[in-house]
């Protein structure tokens, strides 16, 4: 059977348990940050991308009020008549991620 695995790097509000999917500085350590149910919906980071930043990314989940949660995802993948999905070469797809959302804050601190 075909499986796919994936680990990224999602936060999580501490209170409700919801995911964050983005947010925008309204001046310093504060935020407009939306969340969600879905984590499939969420911002998320690679596991090497929070190595390489592991102090911004601690700082503004603290910041936020989230917890740092390592996803280990594995989807097994069927055609709908239910037949095995056979692996295909393809090219990397960029996702949306919490270091572009922080890219922008920065860009955005600047201006204020």
């Amino acid at each position: 059977q075909m499986k796919e695995s994936k680990k990224y790097i999602v936060f999580r509000d501490k209170e409700t348990g919801q995911f964050l999917t983005g947010y925008k500085s309204k001046g310093t350590l504060a935020f407009d940050a939306k969340f969600t149910e879905d984590i499939e919906s969420a911002a998320i980071t690679s596991v090497e991308a929070f190595e390489d930043q592991k102090k911004q990314y601690k700082s503004l989940a603290k910041a936020m009020k989230c917890e740092i949660i390592l996803v280990d995802a594995t989807f097994k993948l069927n055609y709908l008549n239910g037949e095995e999905v056979k692996a295909v070469e393809r090219k990397e797809v960029k996702l949306p991620s919490l270091i572009d959302l922080i890219g922008s804050l920065f860009e955005e601190g600047a201006e204020d």
